[in-house]
């Protein structure tokens, strides 16, 4: 049984050396534009298209939610230049 809850100093300072050492892979996240991601979610409609239009609890009629996020992090990633090719009806 532990009575006393402080850490010790060896513990902390590993602490803070690996805070330290995962800051640089934290910070160089980059926002995207609001262009891009309007182009993108324009091109992802057009990827996938609604079961439903109007509707968006309908779902696609292709593809899957995570088809459509890979779809939208590749064209983020590449500025909204990616080729759309529609799905067979």
């Amino acid at each position: 049984m532990r009575g006393d809850p402080r850490i010790g100093g060896g513990t902390f300072a590993l602490l803070i050396a690996g805070a330290i050492l995962l800051m640089p892979a934290v910070c160089q996240a980059r926002a995207i534009s609001a262009e891009v991601a309007k182009k993108c979610k324009i091109l992802r409609a057009q990827q996938f298209p609604p079961r439903q239009v109007g509707n968006p609890g309908a779902g696609s009629a292709h593809g899957s939610g995570q088809d459509k996020r890979e779809f939208f992090r590749r064209c983020v990633e590449n500025d909204g230049n990616i080729i759309v090719i529609p799905p067979l009806k």
